[in-house]
């Protein structure tokens, strides 16, 4: 495989994390009762619908197909699997330690791709690490949003 189409496989990688963060988020939203949980998970589906929105201008940029898929397998379908149930029982706590584990998953995705070697432009570094930024920054929310759940 030559150099700008493994480029654009780990930019695909991203894509589909953000593409399950997208259906996740969105089915959370609209199962929830919690007005502050729906408007949080909204958030969060705009907010990864802007990263592939980013993701997809670097991919096609290097002339590569976007990844419309979201993953079947693995620990992000388990998580958005376990937000579905926890959110039929009205268990808050169960819904924010699942979707915590969930953007765990999402920022090794990222850092598995940072970290991968590949050269990227020093405009898609600095894009994929703001979005990493950004993600911690969910995760770090989720997770001060759980805690504060007795």
């Amino acid at each position: 495989m030559n150099e700008v189409q493994d480029r654009v496989d780990q930019l695909n990688k991203l894509v589909v994390v953000n593409n399950d963060r997208i259906h996740g988020y969105q089915k959370a939203a609209e199962e929830t009762k919690d007005p502050d949980l729906k408007m949080l998970f909204d958030q969060y589906a705009q907010q990864s619908s802007r990263f592939k929105m980013e993701l997809a201008e670097e991919i096609a940029s290097l002339g590569g197909q976007v990844n419309e898929e979201t993953s079947t397998s693995g620990d992000m379908y388990r998580t958005w699997m376990d937000v579905r149930q926890a959110l039929s029982s009205n268990d808050k706590k169960a819904v924010l330690k699942s979707c915590e584990f969930g953007e765990d998953v999402a920022l090794q995705s990222y850092e598995k791709v940072l970290n991968n070697g590949e050269t990227f432009s020093p405009g898609c570094m600095v894009r994929v690490e703001s979005q990493r930024s950004e993600l911690r920054d969910a995760h770090d929310s989720i997770k001060s949003l759980r805690d504060a759940v007795s």
